[in-house]
């Protein structure tokens, strides 16, 4: 696709400054490969954020290769909820859907729902078998 059959653009990165809030990003065209705007996008970071977005990813791929629909519930762990780091204030007993747990992992980055979805796909696999 070229630019010139680009229909949208958000607004966001319709100028080199968008207003994002974070200290570095980079977007990339898919077709060239070129930076079309970035932030300190060769500045040193932690993984962790790309950790999370990989296990929403890897979550959803398992819901639909199990059939296991996104509003099923899930009671948080007393090990969930006790995770150190980024939390999304998770509470041991507390009923979420699969929906929620990814929203808090996304939007707080909370760690204790990562380990939560971690958990909660490991112990589904393992009793269908997948390790047997």
């Amino acid at each position: 696709m070229t630019p010139s059959a680009r229909l949208y653009t958000p607004p966001v990165f319709a100028s080199k400054e968008p207003k994002i809030s974070t200290d570095c990003y980079c977007v990339l065209d898919r077709d060239t490969g070129e930076t079309v705007v970035s932030k300190s996008m060769k500045s040193v970071r932690e993984l962790a954020s790309i950790t999370k977005t990989m296990t929403l990813f890897t979550t959803l791929n398992l819901l639909e290769k199990y059939k296991i629909n996104i509003d099923s519930k899930i009671i948080v762990t007393e090990k969930s909820a006790s995770i150190s780091g980024n939390s999304a204030h998770l509470k041991c007993g507390d009923i979420l859907t699969i929906r929620d747990i990814c929203y808090a992992l996304s939007l707080p980055s909370g760690n204790d729902a990562g380990y939560l979805l971690a958990w909660f796909f490991g112990k589904t696999i393992k009793n269908k078998g997948v390790f047997d």
